[in-house]
């Protein structure tokens, strides 16, 4: 785990995301709040199924919301390009945890380096990302996005 982050941190960042499911008002609020204390980890990148998530000790694990006793260390390098990226950018903390481009690296093909799907340019959705995750380019390990 790269030392600027501090396994105090994430610990305390998993406790107020339960509280923040706990608090909320949707529909899956309940089962994630579980499902986060049962991994004892930090979801950074996650969709309807599961995610990626980060433990105190630095490991990134995947995970499914219907099975977190299941969460194991991540080792597909999209999804560990995902969850770095968007961790990154939903904690200022995580920040060290950003990708660096390399020359071995290429812009996004789905996106040709915009990091916004190409057609949704003038929407702003949040949720609705690229398969670079918003970064414009994908490490030289992650394969293209197929037929893109």
């Amino acid at each position: 785990m790269d030392s600027l982050i501090s396994s105090e941190w994430i610990e305390s960042a998993i406790r107020d995301y339960i509280a923040e499911a706990q608090d909320a008002h949707y529909e899956m609020a309940a089962e994630v709040a579980t499902a986060v204390e049962t991994m004892r980890a930090l979801p950074l990148w996650c969709d309807w199924n599961g995610g990626v998530a980060i433990r105190p000790n630095g490991e990134l694990i995947g995970f499914r919301w219907d099975e977190p006793q299941s969460a194991k260390i991540e080792t597909d390098p999209h999804s560990r390009f995902l969850a770095c990226v968007e961790g990154a950018e939903k904690y200022g903390e995580l920040a060290s945890l950003l990708p660096t481009r390399t020359v071995d690296d290429r812009d996004c093909a789905a996106c040709n380096g915009t990091g916004i799907i190409l057609g949704f340019e003038e929407h702003v959705l949040k949720n609705l990302r690229c398969y670079c995750g918003g970064a414009g380019w994908l490490p030289s390990n992650v394969p293209d996005l197929p037929g893109s």
